[in-house]
């Protein structure tokens, strides 16, 4: 199973979503926000968020463009009261966002795809305009994440052709570097967190046989290691976030190749010296995966998505799907959603404690009219 990108219009499957009723000031809650105004209706879907405080926050993912056939990247920015659209240089015409990392008010990076054939996307953000990156218009290839320790030390890391792809902004200008580690050692980072341009983790899936790795960046090269995981199944890991470097956790899903087939969110601890799998609760009879995860001292939000059938292209129900980490106990929060019948979400950040922001799609069966979805915990 591959990484789940953005792709409008077509069916990611989806489902009937946790339902909850807004609780009262004194009991922290996940509370749907309204997502900024779309004029035209066009469809569109939200990946990634980002904040730098809980009035500042950047969300991007892609959105049908104006013209027949084209698709942009869509960015929207949360000022403590409301979305607002932003619009982004996008190189291509078919171009949408993965990933981005807002370490201040004022400065974003973002990253994704473009163009027919799929090439890597780079942008950053000044507080005013978006302006391009490197953009490798003739290699097929993709960057999944990218994390910014400030605005001057930023990492991003994706695929180019076969190898390995990593970026690195030093406030001036992207550096590309590729690794082709051959010999069946191939591998894709999904996730990464970064604390300075020279200490990252990075996490994600071998290629071939579906063992999840993590792998840290010293700055100038990655050394990477094979995870547990559930015997006689396929698993990969998608998000990351350290609340210090003693103390990590990275999020995923294991999926049972052999019947009785099933499909089980995945979350790994990193104590200092060692990742170990960690089992937190999920929704009673339903399949369940994690696309990413947030960690602040004192709180960790994973989200994700829960569905019905194994088979994802048969399920019927889709729904939002959140735990969250206390420093004692992880539990399965309510999330509330749009009055479309199906919901994912797909990023999250969190800034203080008892203060995130989660966004994602909320479509009709079948995967039509899909638009943004955004709750904040508060």
């Amino acid at each position: 199973m591959l990484k789940r990108t953005l792709v409008l219009g077509v069916a990611v499957a989806a489902a009937v979503g946790v339902t909850t009723v807004p609780a009262s000031a004194a009991s922290p809650a996940w509370v749907l926000q309204q997502p900024a105004p779309n004029a035209q209706q066009q469809t569109s879907g939200l990946a990634s968020v980002s904040c730098s405080s809980a009035t500042a926050c950047t969300a991007v993912g892609g959105r049908f463009g104006d013209a027949p056939n084209t698709q942009v990247p869509e960015v929207q920015r949360w000022n403590g009261s409301a979305w607002t659209r932003q619009t982004a240089a996008a190189p291509a015409p078919l171009a949408s966002f993965a990933g981005v990392s807002c370490p201040s008010a004022t400065f974003c990076a973002a990253v994704g795809q473009a163009g027919e054939s799929s090439s890597p996307l780079v942008e950053t953000w000044d507080g005013h305009t978006w302006k391009s990156g490197p953009y490798h218009s003739s290699d097929f290839g993709q960057l999944y994440a990218v994390s910014c320790a400030s605005a001057t030390a930023c990492v991003a890391v994706g695929f180019l052709g076969r190898s390995l792809l990593t970026e690195q902004w030093n406030g001036h200008g992207w550096t590309t570097r590729t690794d082709d580690f051959g010999g069946g050692r191939r591998f894709r980072l999904n996730g990464l967190t970064c604390s300075s341009a020279s200490n990252c983790i990075g996490v994600g899936t071998t290629l071939g046989n579906g063992r999840p790795i993590a792998g840290r960046w010293n700055g100038a090269s990655w050394t990477t290691s094979i995870l547990a995981q559930p015997r006689n199944t396929y698993a990969q890991l998608d998000g990351v976030s350290c609340i210090n470097v003693h103390d990590c956790y990275a999020v995923g899903f294991s999926t049972m190749q052999q019947s009785p087939y099933s499909i089980r969110h995945m979350v790994q601890h990193w104590n200092g010296s060692t990742w170990s799998i960690v089992f937190t609760p999920s929704p009673s009879g339903l399949q369940t995966e994690f696309k990413a995860v947030s960690c602040v001292t004192g709180e960790c939000a994973a989200t994700g998505i829960a569905f019905d059938n194994a088979q994802e292209q048969h399920a019927t129900t889709w729904e939002p799907f959140v735990d969250r980490w206390d420093t004692h106990t992880w539990t399965l929060d309510s999330v509330q959603q749009t009055p479309l019948p199906q919901g994912i979400l797909d990023g999250v950040s969190c800034t203080a404690t008892k203060s995130c922001e989660a966004v994602g799609q909320t479509f009709q069966g079948g995967g039509q009219g899909e638009t943004p979805m955004i709750d904040r915990y508060r």
